[in-house]
């Protein structure tokens, strides 16, 4: 979508590797008060050999992996443009002959943004979604009642079911708030003197926003820690947390209705094709996930074991026939010339 570029699905892809790997470091190097000259910035003006200097040596090194995921995929899509080998992209799209460098910047950095944002934040959510689904096989089964009732059992759920799926949407959005994947959301910086309740807010204060504690609001939604789609069902539905989890102002994030949109279809899938349950051990006893979440500026939950099965016949022929309909490519790292980190 966003480079026209063709991950691998035999093996690892090196751009998917390299993109993972930056936006592990993005995550440690925007957790707030993890850096000491956040917290005293002159800091930043002394050398770099002086005791405790030691995350200036950490920045450049974090900031090699980002130009290099900027830039690698953006000079592929530049170069297929060129050629006129190019597939539809975001990049591809935006690219013109008589542009600035300014306005070729915007295009590489916010095409990282949308990569980096995108590849990770998802995949929390869906893990949080399974973990879900096997601790309340009552909701599963609900779901899976509707996607029956809906769409049947000769196909996978599609993107225009999205309306008449109800409790799936609706167990999306609990998905959403029972586990919000960025906790204290992206710091942000008051330009200017403010004041909220009484409290005085200096200009130039770092602002964090409890978004866990958002979802979590006893007042705007009873029983906290229970997850239950029917808040978001019937004649009082609850605070859609759409309206926080995706962040404020200037800096909400740009690509949450692609990703609303993903999710929707992943979990709706996943939900028609398969039977998620807990583990058992070498007893037969069921293995008990330990509930939490991992730390870091993503919220990813903490790792459990599952079971995931083919809810029949039918639906293992379903999941069979993806494979056939897209068989494994080698993708187009090859044509990028001596790819190294």
């Amino acid at each position: 979508m966003l480079y026209g570029y063709q991950t691998t699905s035999i093996g690892r892809d090196p751009i998917v590797d390299l993109v993972t790997r930056w936006v592990h470091e993005a995550n440690d190097a925007i957790t707030a008060g993890k850096w000491i000259v956040d917290i005293i910035p002159w800091l930043e003006y002394l050398p770099g050999w002086l005791p405790g200097m030691g995350f200036k040596a950490i920045a450049r090194q974090y900031r090699r992996i980002y130009m290099l995921a900027a830039n690698i995929p953006f000079d592929f899509a530049k170069t297929q443009k060129a050629e006129g080998s190019s597939k539809p992209s975001y990049t591809s799209s935006l690219l013109e002959s008589d542009q600035t460098p300014y306005e070729i910047d915007q295009v590489k950095y916010s095409a990282a943004t949308l990569f980096a944002g995108g590849s990770d934040t998802s995949v929390a959510v869906l893990g949080h979604f399974y973990l879900a689904v096997m601790l309340y096989p009552e909701v599963q089964k609900k779901a899976q009642e509707e996607i029956d009732r809906v769409i049947g059992s000769d196909r996978l759920p599609e993107f225009q079911d999205r309306p008449n799926l109800p409790y799936v949407e609706a167990l999306l959005t609990e998905t959403l708030r029972w586990r919000p994947i960025i906790s204290l959301g992206v710091p942000h910086m008051s330009d200017q003197e403010d004041e909220f309740q009484g409290y005085r807010i200096p200009k130039g204060s770092i602002i964090l926003q409890s978004i866990a504690w958002f979802g979590r609001d006893p007042e705007s939604y009873p029983e906290p820690e229970r997850f239950d789609p029917e808040r978001f069902l019937g004649p009082n539905k609850q605070t859609d947390p759409r309206t926080f989890i995706f962040g404020f102002g200037r800096r909400i994030c740009p690509g949450r209705h692609v990703a609303d949109a993903n999710l929707f279809l992943v979990i709706a899938k996943s939900l028609a094709s398969f039977d998620v349950r807990k583990a058992v051990d070498s007893d037969g006893k069921d293995i008990e996930p330990v509930l939490g979440s991992v730390p870091g500026l993503v919220s990813h939950p903490q790792p459990f074991k599952c079971s995931i099965k083919p809810r029949s016949e039918k639906y293992r022929e379903l999941i069979a026939n993806v494979d056939i309909e897209h068989p494994p490519e080698k993708g187009d790292a090859h044509l990028i010339p001596d790819l190294k980190l």
